[in-house]
């Protein structure tokens, strides 16, 4: 874990609040925490951060809760950016899981981020979302640096692209590969 590795107090925020899987890869329990920071994101200090985590670890946080999927419970349109705020005052390092539908509609993360890591297969529809989700980040957080991560990128199968295609439209290579 780069948490202990570099010694750096580190937030993981899952903010896929029906499917997430970052409280199991770490083999914790999701709480409701986060469903109550991002109903009422007014009560979000230092001490609620603290309360609403889950230690995954000495030095990781873990940020997750399990939402039933018929849920309809909405969060305030300015709670993740009170949130990350807060985050970011209290940890050395923050890493966000966003799913799809929280990134189209939530761009406060992406303007304060350092780095966005941009999970991909080599599909069409793939290349097409990465695409756009490169313009989202270049439009709202222009400083951040983009990675690129390849999710089985095994040898082409019916429908996918060869890598060196997808990473030359993408104008990126991905990393650690």
């Amino acid at each position: 874990l780069s948490a202990e590795k570099y010694e750096a107090k580190t937030a993981l925020l899952d903010l896929d609040i029906r499917f997430g899987v970052g409280a199991l890869t770490f083999d914790t329990e999701p709480g409701a925490g986060l469903r109550d920071m991002l109903a009422d994101p007014d009560r979000i200090d230092s001490l609620f951060l603290e309360r609403a985590s889950v230690a995954a670890t000495e030095r990781l946080s873990v940020f997750a809760t399990e939402a039933a999927l018929t849920a309809t419970d909405e969060f305030r349109p300015d709670a993740i950016r009170v949130l990350g705020e807060e985050l970011v005052r209290t940890y050395d390092w923050v890493v966000a899981d966003m799913p799809r539908d929280v990134l189209a509609s939530q761009h406060e993360l992406i303007a304060i981020a350092d780095a966005v890591v941009i999970v991909s297969d080599l599909s069409l529809a793939s290349m097409r979302d990465a695409l756009r989700f490169r313009a989202l980040v270049s439009e709202h957080g222009p400083r951040a640096r983009v990675r690129l991560i390849g999710n089985e990128t095994r040898p082409p199968a019916r429908g996918e692209l060869p890598r060196a295609e997808f990473e030359k439209t993408l104008g990126i290579g991905f990393s650690g590969q």
